[in-house]
C-alpha cells in the first residue's frame, strides 16, 4: 500500500487508502428452531482522491488491480463535489485501546449454536406462550488507513452481539419481549437476558385498561434509543452543513433539562463501537454532545468540519468500504440519583414502557414522535398493575427532555447506547 500511495501522489493533490479485512459469522434461530449459519469473509480497498479540488472515490475487492482502482477514482473526481479539506497528517491516538478480545476470536460456531439452544430451551420452558428468535453474530476486522499526508496506521477489532426476542399471543394480544447484548467482547453470562424476558413475560399475563390523556411515563433503556435518534440527526454534521438541522445555530444554548448530559464515547472499553481512530484516521475522543442540558458539540467528519470552519471530532464513520459520514459511536446518558423502584413508587398514574413498535417519528429532525407501545405496563399508586394494549405515546423529544421528573442511577446498555431509565411528565398517551 505504501508503494501504491506514492504512485497516487503523482497524479492527484491528495489520496487516501482504506483497507478492510472482515470476517463475520451470524447464527440465527427462528420460531424456536435453528434457522441459519453463515460465514462471510471479505477483503477490499477504498480509495479517495482529491484532484483539482474535487473528490473522487472508488473501491475494489480485487486487491491486485490498483490501476483500475485509481482510474475509476480519477474519473469520479471529474464530476465529484468540491472539498476544502486535506487528508490528515499523523497524530497521537490510543494505540493501547482494548478493542480485540481473544475469547471472541476463539468462539466456534458450535458454541454459538449451544448458546442459542440454551436461550430457546430456557425461554420455551419459562415462557411457553412465546416463539423465540435469536440472532448472534461475531465479527473480526482488520483496518489499515494510509494517506498522502504521511498517515499510516492499523488496528484490529472484535465484535459480538446477541439479540433474543419472544413473540406470541398473550391474553389475546400479540406481544414482543426482547433483550440482548452488544460489545467488543463476550458477555459474562446470558442469564440477565433470560431473566429479563421471563420477568416481563410473567408481568404481561395480567392486563390493565388505560384512558387517554397526559400522564407520567417511564421510558426504559430499551426504548430511549428510538427517542435519541432525533438528537443524533440534529447534531450530525451533514445535516448542519445542509442547514436542515434545527440545532444548526444552537451551540452553547440550553436546550434540555439541566440534568441531561449526553456523551459520545468511542473509548469505552468493551463497548460495541469503541475505536481508536475514525474511518479517516482522525483520533477519537470522548465528548459531550449535551452537557447539563446545553448543546456543546456537533458530530463532524472532515467534510462537514471544513465546511463549517471547525475541527473534525473523530466521527467520520464508514459502513464497510463506504465513504466516511458523520455518526455517533457509543452514546451515553449520564445517570441520575434514584432507583428504578423508587421511580415507579413515585408515579400515581402512568406507564412504564419497555418496547415500542417501529420508529414512528413523523419528523425526525424536528423531534416529533408517535409510537405504538409494544410492551408497556400501567402504574397505579406506585405499583405496576398490568400490561396495556392498543396504546400509543406521542410528543416532541425536545419538549420531553425539558419535562423530566426523575432519572435512574442504574443504567443499561442497549444496541450500543448506555442509558438510565427516565421518568417524563405530561406525556401524551392514547389508549
Amino acid at each position: 500500500m505504501k508503494k501504491f500511495i506514492k504512485e497516487i501522489k503523482k497524479s492527484v493533490d491528495g489520496g487516501e487508502l482504506y483497507y478492510l479485512e472482515s470476517e463475520s459469522t451470524p447464527v440465527k434461530f427462528k420460531n424456536s428452531k435453528l434457522y441459519s449459519i453463515e460465514h462471510h469473509a471479505d477483503k477490499g480497498i477504498a480509495l479517495r482522491v482529491i484532484k483539482d479540488g474535487k473528490l473522487g472515490f472508488s473501491l475494489t475487492n480485487r486487491l491486485e488491480d490498483t490501476k483500475t482502482l485509481l482510474n475509476n477514482a480519477l474519473e469520479t473526481a471529474k464530476l465529484g463535489k468540491e472539498v476544502k479539506y486535506k487528508f490528515p497528517s499523523p497524530s497521537r491516538y490510543r494505540k493501547n485501546l482494548k478493542i480485540w478480545y481473544s475469547d471472541v476470536k476463539a468462539l466456534e460456531v458450535k458454541n454459538m449454536v449451544e448458546i442459542g439452544h440454551t436461550i430457546v430451551d430456557e425461554l420455551s420452558k419459562k415462557a411457553p406462550d412465546l416463539k423465540i428468535d435469536v440472532e448472534m453474530e461475531k465479527i473480526e476486522e482488520n483496518v489499515r488507513i494510509i494517506n498522502s499526508s504521511g498517515l499510516d496506521l492499523d488496528y484490529k477489532k472484535t465484535y459480538f452481539s446477541i439479540f433474543a426476542v419472544g413473540f406470541g399471543l398473550i391474553e389475546n394480544s400479540f406481544t414482543w419481549i426482547y433483550d440482548g447484548f452488544w460489545g467488543s467482547r463476550l458477555p459474562k453470562s446470558i442469564s440477565p437476558i433470560l431473566k429479563t424476558i421471563i420477568r416481563l413475560y410473567k408481568n404481561s399475563k395480567k392486563i390493565s385498561q388505560i384512558t387517554s390523556g397526559k400522564m407520567e411515563v417511564i421510558f426504559m433503556p430499551t426504548v430511549l434509543p428510538s427517542l435519541l435518534r432525533s438528537f443524533e440527526l440534529g447534531v450530525n454534521g451533514k445535516n448542519i452543513k445542509k442547514g436542515t438541522s434545527p440545532l444548526k445555530d444552537k451551540l452553547g444554548k440550553k436546550l434540555l433539562n439541566k440534568r441531561v448530559s449526553i456523551i459520545d464515547n468511542p473509548l469505552r472499553e468493551g463497548a460495541a463501537n469503541t475505536i481508536p481512530v475514525d474511518g479517516e484516521g482522525i483520533p477519537t475522543k470522548k465528548k459531550f454532545i449535551f452537557r447539563d442540558g446545553r448543546l456543546e458539540n456537533f458530530i463532524l467528519d472532515l467534510d462537514s468540519a471544513s465546511f463549517l470552519g471547525m475541527e473534525p471530532t473523530g466521527n467520520g464513520l464508514r459502513r464497510g468500504l463506504s465513504t466516511p459520514s458523520p455518526g455517533t459511536t457509543n452514546v451515553e446518558i449520564s445517570p441520575g440519583d434514584v432507583s428504578l423502584n423508587d421511580m415507579i413508587k413515585s408515579v400515581n398514574d402512568g406507564l412504564i414502557i419497555y418496547g415500542v413498535l417501529g420508529g414512528g417519528q413523523s419528523n425526525l429532525l424536528a423531534g416529533d414522535f408517535s409510537v405504538n407501545v409494544s410492551l408497556g405496563f400501567r402504574i397505579k399508586s406506585g405499583e405496576i398493575i398490568g400490561r396495556v394494549k392498543n396504546t400509543m405515546v406521542s410528543g416532541n423529544v425536545y419538549e420531553l427532555f425539558n419535562n423530566i421528573k426523575a432519572i435512574s442511577k442504574g443504567r443499561k446498555e442497549f444496541m450500543g447506547i448506555l442509558t438510565p431509565a427516565i421518568l417524563f411528565k405530561n406525556v401524551n398517551v392514547t389508549g
